[in-house]
């Protein structure tokens, strides 16, 4: 007739889909604290597959799997409440950058002390990940991703020139 009864307004707003901001959030969240369990538990819940999805985010990531399921967590937060981080662009980008650094510098003393050979690099990018799968205690600071950066430094010169560089990288970015 005309239009003026209930809900009429609404029909067609409510077709736009089912796949919006606030899903996408809660599916986020969802996944990596189910992967946050999992990686913390390893086979004790999950069995053989909590294993293997653990000591593949350890080979990954390595001890920086923790922290990168904790930003995942965050930006669910931040998809479904809508909020927006409230510092600087640039502010966190310098953040993000120093966190990666330090990174490269645990996972350059953790590949040293785990005895991570830097032959060739595949192979120090599989000993890696390899590490990642043996073990928590045995598994490296970053992973095959920060393993990416790490080798051509320490390559390069040494470990010991790997801890000089990523250590002046730190004090270098806090001036």
């Amino acid at each position: 007739m005309n239009n003026l009864g209930r809900g009429s307004e609404n029909n067609k707003k409510d077709k736009g889909g089912i796949f919006t901001r606030e899903t996408a959030g809660l599916v986020l969240i969802l996944f990596a604290a189910i992967a946050l369990v999992i990686l913390i538990t390893r086979d004790l819940i999950f069995g053989n597959v909590g294993f293997a999805i653990s000591s593949f985010l350890l080979g990954a990531f390595g001890y920086c799997s923790y922290a990168v399921l904790a930003a995942l967590i965050y930006a669910g937060v931040v998809l479904l409440t809508g909020k927006r981080l409230s510092a600087p662009r640039r502010r966190v980008a310098l953040c993000v950058l120093l966190f990666v650094f330090l990174v490269c510098l645990v996972h350059t003393i953790t590949a040293a002390a785990g005895g991570i050979a830097y032959g060739s690099y595949g192979e120090y990018l599989s000993a890696c990940y390899a590490a990642g799968e043996n073990s928590f205690f045995e598994t490296t600071g970053g992973g095959v991703i920060i393993g990416l950066i790490v080798y051509p430094v320490v390559k390069l010169t040494t470990a010991v020139g790997g801890y000089i560089i990523f250590s002046l990288l730190i004090l270098g970015r806090r001036i």
